[in-house]
């Protein structure tokens, strides 16, 4: 009978340990799968919400086809995006320099849309200025109004181009008047706010 106890109690001490040494070591990696967080204060929030009016307002700008309308409402971002301080983020140090980068880069980008001289050229420019800001905006965790990412797969020789947009009634900036409609919602953002 002892020979019998004995192993048994042997297996049953290996399972408990093989247990608690697997089950400790899942929980650790579960918590390594959480997501960062960020938190912005409504000042941030607020100074984004500038921002993306510019923006809505220079896109309108390429909708309606107007150089000069375009040049005066890209100044307006340029202004709108430096007040956006990215140190009133609260969040990992990684996500923070990330966003202070988009801005810089918004705003390099906006500067070359205002030196550039024709429409069409100025369009393409506008096309990496809507993506990095929707990247900008999803980097911060925007948690302001809904935000459209909206799409035209003809853009650009079909190569297709997205912008943004407070609505989802599509205003095609990349044709203007020639194809106001051309384009469907792809994506949005809207984080409620904690």
């Amino acid at each position: 009978m002892k020979k019998v106890i004995i192993p048994v109690v042997l297996v049953t001490l290996v399972a408990f340990v093989a247990y608690k040494f697997f089950y400790k070591k899942e929980s650790s990696e579960q918590q390594k799968e959480i997501p960062l967080t960020v938190s912005t204060n409504d000042s941030l929030t607020g100074n984004v919400g500038g921002a993306l009016q510019a923006y809505y307002n220079l896109k309108d700008a390429f909708v309606k086809s107007d150089t000069s309308l375009v040049n005066k409402e890209a100044s307006v971002f340029i202004e709108k995006i430096a007040q956006v301080e990215t140190g009133d983020i609260k969040a990992d140090a990684a996500i923070v320099e990330l966003a202070g980068q988009l801005k810089q880069n918004l705003a390099n980008e906006t500067n070359n849309l205002v030196t550039t001289k024709e429409l069409e050229p100025k369009r393409k420019v506008f096309q990496v200025i809507s993506d990095q800001l929707f990247d900008f905006l999803r980097t911060i965790g925007y948690q302001g109004s809904t935000v459209y990412q909206q799409f035209c797969p003809m853009a650009f020789e079909n190569n297709g181009a997205a912008w943004l947009s407070n609505t989802t009634e599509i205003s095609n900036p990349y044709f203007g008047s020639k194809m106001l409609h051309c384009g469907d919602v792809r994506d949005s953002i809207f984080t409620a706010k904690k």
